[in-house]
């Protein structure tokens, strides 16, 4: 009995085990890996300057997101493990889906940007 009280003090003290590594990136940033992956290809075989540029804009909005779903995520390996898999069929579904998304995103991005800059412009003019 004299030895059950201190075993069960110390019993007490040990640090809690950490929690399993993470097998891999979560479905989210995978699928924002995805639409960087379509964003970029477009942006490379445009020869529109504004689809060119809403493009890049849109892969690097991709690429955040990516980062934001999982920091440590190694993206190069991600982007050419998900290239390897990305299907015509895949393709079409996720430029619909990612499409949409941009579609949503743009305007809301669009006018934080405006909203920054007419700040910028008010406190230039005083």
């Amino acid at each position: 009995m004299r030895f059950l009280l201190p075993s069960l003090l110390l019993a007490g003290s040990t640090p809690p085990a950490p929690p399993p590594a993470q097998a891999g990136p979560s479905a989210a940033a995978i699928r924002a890996v995805d639409c960087m992956l379509i964003t970029a290809s477009i942006a490379g075989t445009s020869t529109d300057q504004k689809t060119k540029s809403v493009m890049e804009i849109s892969t690097a909005f991709y690429a955040g997101q990516a980062f934001a779903y999982d920091p440590s995520i190694d993206l190069k390996t991600v982007a050419v493990q998900e290239a390897k898999r990305l299907t015509p069929q895949r393709l079409q579904a996720l430029s619909a889906d990612c499409g949409a998304e941009m579609i949503k995103r743009g305007p809301e991005m669009k006018a934080a940007g405006l909203a920054v800059a007419a700040l910028g412009e008010a406190s230039a003019g005083k």
